[in-house]
């Protein structure tokens, strides 16, 4: 949270940068938390690249389903399929999101 606030609100990204950074080290400590989820999603949110975009959401939504953390899939679905929609895949092949 702190690096996507200093990135998006502050406009400061080389200390958003380092929150991020800092943030992907923390799961490992936490390991049956959902924490791996959210850093996961908050690298999606940043990620320049579409299909890792895609993935790093995906990976949130398995964390989400491990964890039983249903606002962690709540968010992970709906920057995933904001994806989606502007890659233009919106075909029936993505409706199996909603069994995760």
């Amino acid at each position: 949270m702190l690096g996507f606030m200093y990135g998006v609100v502050v406009g400061d990204w080389a200390i958003a940068s380092g929150w991020i950074a800092r943030a992907q080290h923390l799961p490992r400590v936490a390991v049956d938390s959902s924490e791996r989820g959210w850093v996961a999603l908050t690298l999606g949110m940043f990620e320049h690249d579409r299909s890792m975009k895609h993935r790093r959401f995906e990976e949130a939504l398995e964390v989400a389903a491990a964890t039983q953390d249903n606002n962690l899939a709540f968010a992970a679905l709906a920057y995933l399929g904001a994806t989606l929609v502007h890659a233009d895949r919106v075909g029936k092949e993505w409706c199996g999101l909603m069994s995760h």
